[in-house]
């Protein structure tokens, strides 16, 4: 978990600060989100948009992807509510931003309620939230959950 008192993007810039970490390579983060609290939601949304136009207006490179699991399926719902609007702004605006939904949460929902789940546009359907997060992480991504 990120400290709370700390911003994506002050974090970002200690690990920038990291010479470990070259200026020019594309820092490539996944917010996890496994909940259905409005709060959070709001503030992954917050954080991710801050980064996104951090970077953008930076002219660095990122790549952002956001992962739900469990209860955070909610964020991805094709409806419309205020999180979801946000996110598919989002989706719009910055197309180095990734939403991805774990694939045994979609099939867990839709054994016990008999209906299909209607995702937001431009949703990638991984196969397990625990799979992608160790690839992720893997491939040398900054994984935070929130």
């Amino acid at each position: 978990y990120m400290a709370a008192d700390k911003s994506l993007v002050e974090y970002a810039k200690t690990i920038r600060n990291n010479p470990a970490v070259a200026q020019n390579e594309t820092w490539q983060v996944m917010l996890h989100v496994s909940h259905d609290q409005e709060k959070r939601f709001n503030i992954l949304l917050g954080e991710a948009e801050n980064l996104l136009s951090t970077y953008k207006n930076n002219n660095q490179p990122l790549q952002l992807e956001i992962l739900a699991n469990g209860k955070g399926l909610d964020l991805v719902k094709n409806e419309n509510a205020p999180h979801v609007v946000k996110l598919k702004q989002l989706q719009k605006e910055y197309d180095n931003l990734v939403v991805s939904v774990c694939g045994q949460t979609l099939k867990r929902i839709q054994k016990e309620t008999g209906k299909s789940v209607s995702l937001i546009p431009d949703t990638n359907v991984v196969r397990s939230a625990i799979h992608q997060v160790g690839k992720r992480q893997k491939q040398g991504w900054t994984y935070i959950h929130i």
